[in-house]
């Protein structure tokens, strides 16, 4: 599929319900669907694979619950492997009907989540139920990352190879 435009759908904007593997979306705009602006759910017991979806505008989508539905969701039967959310953009412009812009449920695997934009939506930019092992994901807008807090560390810069003491060691690895 390759820069359609969704609009307006009392359904979702793009669904893939069925068993299937190597479905591209690239570019177009999936917005102001009354559930989702897309979603990827096989039925239980089949798979779907190597489904990318790149550049795609995903907005304002929901309308038939506010704050119900997300943007995109990586559903919960069947198997999801090997999805692609790459460059897109999935929030709210003119409303807030769009819950999150990515919902992901327990069965995706090896998903990749990367450069896209999940400002703007209603509850949260995202929320990932989906395996976390696998999952590769960096570089998205609106997200914040739960990180280390550094403590502890003696930051003095100068590190003497020879020296064996327990603090120097743990100074010399805290500041790498």
């Amino acid at each position: 599929i390759v820069g359609c435009d969704f609009y307006n759908n009392t359904g979702s904007g793009i669904d893939v319900s069925v068993e299937t593997t190597g479905v591209s979306i690239l570019g177009g705009t999936s917005q102001k669907n009354g559930l989702r602006g897309i979603t990827i759910q096989p039925p239980s017991g089949t798979t779907t694979s190597n489904i990318q979806i790149v550049g795609v505008d995903v907005v304002d989508n929901g309308w038939q619950s506010s704050g119900a539905y997300a943007g995109i969701k990586i559903g919960n039967t069947g198997v999801q492997d090997g999805i692609r959310i790459v460059g897109c953009r999935s929030g709210n412009d003119a409303t807030s009907d769009q819950k999150y812009g990515l919902l992901t449920e327990g069965t995706a695997t090896n998903l990749t989540i990367v450069g896209n934009d999940f400002r703007g939506n209603a509850t949260a930019a995202w929320t990932l139920a989906d395996d976390a092992a696998t999952r590769v994901a960096h570089s998205n807008q609106g997200i914040t990352l739960s990180a280390y807090t550094l403590t502890n560390i003696v930051a003095d810069r100068a590190y003497d190879a020879n020296a064996t003491t327990t603090a120097e060691l743990a100074d010399v690895l805290g500041t790498l």
